[in-house]
């Protein structure tokens, strides 16, 4: 096992470091917060954007069903399209609830310190 020493240097960055998160603990605790609700709220967003959008597309095809090539294209493209959409959805929401998770302890701590 190797021993590292430790700089006068290094202690002096980490000290900066630490004085500002002290100073702006409380928008740091406010932008990590609005900042996790962020993925979920797109997650939600483009949730209903596809659901949206698949019901007006079921509406359209009954009402005016595909006949010429192009319409079909135009149909299975956007079936490809809202498997593209839901794979962010998806990303969007395993990010939220992996960072939800990740910083529960901090989050929990800032809120009891009420900073």
């Amino acid at each position: 096992m190797t021993d590292e020493k430790v700089t006068d240097e290094e202690v002096h960055s980490l000290r900066r470091i630490y004085d500002v998160l002290l100073r702006d603990a409380a928008d740091v605790y406010a932008d990590m917060q609005q900042g996790i609700d962020a993925f979920l709220y797109s997650g939600v967003l483009l949730t209903c954007m596809i659901a949206f959008m698949v019901i007006e597309q079921l509406i359209l095809y009954r009402a005016v069903p595909p006949v010429t090539p192009y319409q079909w294209i135009g149909h299975g493209g956007s079936i490809v399209g809202y498997f593209v959409l839901g794979f962010f959805a998806f990303r969007w929401y395993r990010r939220y609830f992996f960072m939800r998770r990740k910083y529960a302890e901090l989050l929990k701590i800032a809120k009891e310190v009420k900073v």
